[in-house]
């Protein structure tokens, strides 16, 4: 699994969760957004806001996402940190 060309070379298994993690985030935004505006219609008037985690939270919570996904790529055979190796300079 080699670096794509269409992120500047950078490494896949960090893009990809973290490609992931911005569609989730962006389709939940929409997904609330449109049931708000739909219960707006129908007469009920409802916020739906995102929690408010401490930066400690989100931290652990990425580390944990992460963790999940490279563990899931070493079951699966594949090294996750293999396209690191090459952006290390020659000494």
């Amino acid at each position: 699994m080699a670096g794509s060309s269409a992120t500047g070379g950078f490494p896949t298994p960090v893009l990809g969760p973290l490609t992931r993690l911005g569609y989730l985030v962006g389709l939940l935004g929409l997904l609330g957004f449109l049931a708000q505006e739909v219960l707006g219609f129908l007469g009920a008037e409802v916020r739906l806001r995102p929690p408010s985690l401490g930066l400690e939270v989100l931290g652990f919570a990425l580390l944990g996402y992460y963790l999940s996904q490279w563990l899931h790529l070493v079951a699966d055979g594949v090294w996750p940190d293999h396209d690191l190796k090459r952006l290390r300079r020659p000494r």
